[in-house]
């Protein structure tokens, strides 16, 4: 079974796939990436996605249902 990082890697790599996939910086963005990630109110709000100097290129934003339903994941898989 992965280890937690291992599924957080395919989790954020099928999430920038399914969106990104025909962005110049595709290679990138799958090992340049970031989550903004609120405690308080346990939710995933947002993906960065960087270039290779380390610019954030795109944020990528959850909707509600999602960020909720993701912060569960994370807690799940123990990232959280």
């Amino acid at each position: 079974m992965p280890i937690s990082t291992d599924k957080l890697n395919v989790f954020t790599k099928t999430i920038i796939t399914i969106h990104y996939k025909d962005h110049e910086l595709f290679d990138t963005f799958l090992h340049e990436w970031e989550y903004k990630i609120n405690k308080k109110d346990k939710k995933i709000e947002e993906l960065y996605l960087f270039n290779i100097n380390q610019d954030i290129i795109i944020t990528h934003k959850f909707d509600k249902d999602q960020q909720h339903k993701y912060y569960q994941y994370f807690e799940d898989i123990g990232i959280i």
